[in-house]
């Protein structure tokens, strides 16, 4: 039976601290080369566009795509399906889902690209992604206090409200970038800025970036003096990011970086890429992928099947693939 999932059952079904180790596995079959993820698909036409992002995961029972339309309002949607049989599982609501993911994949970055000690927190934006950045970096212990920054003051004022009472941590509303960058050992960033926000001379010694903003070429949230000093630059897809992240086509096109010195996470999880020094100003940059959607995707369908959420829609015709 193929199960319907709305947001209000995925919220009831994922927590941010299952998805987590999850993306962790997921990271690891793509450096091993586990991994059949096609760039992602649009389609134009009309007054929008529809976007495809299919992917099949070795040692995993799933398989699937997330589809979603961006016209006048955004709608995405995840087919999930059984890489044993090809059954389609699941139907569900994914825009939640993208949220957790984009928190999930920067907690498994700054575990692996930080040093325990760093507790303090600079957000830049204040929607749902950069509530689920934080969330995710209190799941994994690393925040003590948290300074955030919005252009908007009421929404930076009631992101701080929120999410002191959420994470019962301090959280306390910042009156610019630089406020929330200086002095904070872990920074992240997710705004559609299209002019860089973070700048270089704020930054300490040893602070990480999680940028996940830039998620097409005319957008940037790095300035130049960032990616020329950043030690570690680690990536969810070289090649996505290539394709569609201005904070990474501006720099490649004015020779500041290259692609070889990129690594992606699965290569850091394999221990593939440069390791981290004391004093390393280190960056993760994401744009989001298939990988991360189904795999969260099947952690929110398991744990939905087993508190009873979502419901059976039916079944989808199948013939033998030798009669076709």
């Amino acid at each position: 039976m193929v199960l319907f999932l709305t947001e209000k059952e995925l919220r009831e079904s994922l927590r941010m601290e299952d998805a987590i180790p999850v993306l962790e596995f997921a990271f690891r079959r793509q450096g091993e080369g586990k991994v059949s993820m096609p760039p992602r698909m649009k389609i134009e036409g009309g007054d929008g566009r529809l976007m495809i992002m299919p992917v099949l995961i070795e040692d995993t029972p799933y398989m699937g795509l997330k589809v979603y339309t961006v016209f006048r309002e955004v709608r995405y949607v995840i087919l999930l399906y059984s890489a044993k049989d090809g059954s389609l599982l699941a139907i569900m609501d994914a825009d939640y889902i993208g949220q957790v993911r984009t928190g999930a994949v920067s907690g498994v970055a700054t575990k692996w690209m930080t040093e325990e000690g760093e507790r303090v927190v600079g957000i830049l934006g204040s929607g749902t992604q950069a509530r689920t950045q934080l969330q995710a970096l209190h799941s994994i212990g690393r925040v003590e206090e948290a300074k955030v920054f919005s252009p908007n003051a009421d929404h930076r004022r009631s992101y701080a409200k929120e999410m002191s009472q959420k994470l019962k941590t301090k959280v306390v509303a910042v009156e610019s970038p630089r406020e929330a960058v200086e002095g904070s050992g872990i920074v992240c960033s997710a705004t559609p800025s299209t002019q860089p926000i973070i700048r270089s001379e704020w930054l300490s010694s040893g602070s990480h970036i999680n940028a996940v903003g830039s998620t097409l070429p005319r957008m940037r949230e790095l300035d130049e003096d960032t990616i020329k000093r950043a030690r570690m630059m680690i990536v969810d897809s070289k090649e996505q990011v290539l394709a569609e992240s201005g904070d990474i086509i501006f720099p490649v096109s004015r020779g500041l970086l290259s692609a070889s010195e990129m690594f992606e996470l699965g290569d850091l999880l394999l221990g593939r890429s440069r390791p981290r020094q004391s004093g390393d100003l280190t960056v993760f940059k994401s744009v989001g992928t298939a990988l991360q959607d189904i795999s969260v995707a099947g952690a929110a369908y398991e744990s939905a099947l087993k508190k009873g959420r979502g419901k059976e829609i039916g079944e989808i015709a199948s013939r033998s693939a030798a009669s076709r």
